[in-house]
Formats: C-alpha cells, structure tokens, sequence
C-alpha cells in the first residue's frame, strides 16, 4: 500500500474557482526524523522556524517575490508555536512505484524515483534521505546515495516557484503541503506558486494577503489535514489504519474523511 495520498492545491483565485485542478505528485506521509524518545524530549512550544527555497521564479517578478514572500513568512514566525524539530531536516524520496512501512519506517517498492517533488519543484538532493528501498523480502537503505546534509534549524522546508502555469488561469497564487513527519502528522514541508502575469497587476499587500493565506493552508489548516489532527495530547482524534498509521476511513478518490470529534456536520 503506498503511502502517499492524492491532494490537490489550494488555489487563491481571481474569482471564484469552478474547481480545484488535479495535480500528478502525492503528499509523503509518515516522514521519519527522529525516534519516539527523541520526540517526547522536544523543547516546548517556540516560533515555527521556516526556511525558504526558491526555484523558477521568473525574473521579472523576482524581487517581488522576495519582497511578498519574506512578509508572510515572518508572519507566520510570530504567529505559530510548535514543537521544534531537534535534527537536521530531511524528507522523503519519492517511490517509483508503491510504498510499504517496516517497523513504522517508509520503504519504497523496488525502487525510489530519480526525482523527489514538491508539488511541481524538485527537491534538491541535499534535502532527501538516502534511498530506502525493499525487494524480495528484504529490506535496506542505500549505500550509494552521499550522505546529505539536511535543512538545519527548520521545522518546515517553503518551496517557493513563481511560473505561469494552466492553474493560474483563475487564480493568484496556490499552495500545498508535500510531506508530512511521522510523529505528529505534521506537515514540514510545502510550496507556494505566485502566478507572474496576475502578480504584476495587483498591489504589494494585496499579494501579501495572497501568499498568508496560501501558506497557512501548506501548514496543514486545510480540510484535507482535518483526519489527521490530533488531541491536546498527541493523540489522534481519527481512527489509524494499524499498517500505515494513515486514517483508515477513505472514500473512492484517496481524501481521508475525518472522525466526528474533529468535524461536526448538521
């Protein structure tokens, strides 16, 4: 069973939007960082410390980008507090095929992909865990991936693109998260697309607003994270499929629907 669910980005639209496009990547979940132990010893509540990558920004719009982009995310700084990540930073590869866990710890089947995305960025190897991989039963990591460095000092990774693309046809901006760690089903690590044409008719705040509300949608307040909040006590509050530890309740297009006690429906 693999481990990446189908999501689609939130788009911030002109008008209002007719629907949400489907995109090609998956959201990784179940990323590994650090042991259960390790986990409970975090620090209390402090700044979430987000660190930010751009990547096929047009250069028209590049300062702009900067400019709007650094705003929001020293917005959120202050205004979101969570448990600080106390290792280096690093995600998943993507798989080539299908996924499978072995002792709460992500394999890929066969083979992982030449290229882990982020939505539509690739991630750069210094930011991937080396290759983990079983075939025939048996299971390793690889010992021909260099050994990477990670993001330091980070609780989440900000992939940052500014690219005409078809999804900016109605909209100003849009955003998801990509993969998520294992422990809390946080998300730490994402990507916003500022849509050029759109940025360079609309004012500084205006995209300011724009990319605040892309952003906090990456960092997990969106609907598709509802069935994977968790109590005051770190339990979660959706029942776990006992081999994935995804919510074990889907519906015909892979979207996890949420336990009653997190969304109350009349």
């Amino acid at each position: 069973m693999s481990s990446a669910a189908r999501i689609r980005p939130h788009h911030a639209a002109r008008s209002r939007p007719q629907h949400h496009p489907d995109i090609k990547d998956a959201v990784i979940h179940g990323v590994h960082l650090e042991s259960h132990d390790q986990v409970s010893m975090r620090a209390t509540d402090q700044p979430i410390r987000i660190s930010v990558y751009y990547d096929k920004v047009q250069s028209n719009v590049k300062d702009l980008v900067q400019t709007v982009t650094k705003a929001a995310v020293a917005y959120f700084n202050q205004l979101i507090k969570v448990k600080p990540i106390g290792v280096p930073l690093l995600l998943d590869r993507s798989c080539s095929s299908t996924s499978k866990y072995v002792k709460g710890i992500r394999y890929c089947d066969y083979s992982c992909a030449p290229q882990t995305l982020c939505v539509e960025t690739v991630v750069p190897v210094d930011h991937l865990q080396p290759c983990r991989v079983c075939k025939g039963g048996q299971c390793d990591i690889s010992t021909t991936d260099p050994k990477s460095p990670g993001v330091p000092n980070t609780d989440y990774i900000l992939y940052v693109t500014a690219m005409n693309t078809k999804d900016c046809a109605t909209s100003l901006a849009y955003a998801s998260a990509c993969q998520n760690e294992s422990s809390l089903d946080r998300p730490i690590a994402g990507m916003i697309n500022f849509c050029p044409g759109e940025m360079l008719q609309a004012t500084i705040e205006s995209m300011i607003a724009v990319a605040k509300h892309e952003i906090i949608h990456s960092l997990g307040f969106s609907s598709y994270y509802f069935a994977f909040y968790r109590d005051q006590n770190g339990y979660p509050r959706t029942p776990r499929d006992p081999y994935t530890n995804l919510p074990s309740i889907v519906n015909g297009y892979q979207f996890c629907v949420p336990y009653c006690v997190t969304v109350h429906t009349s």
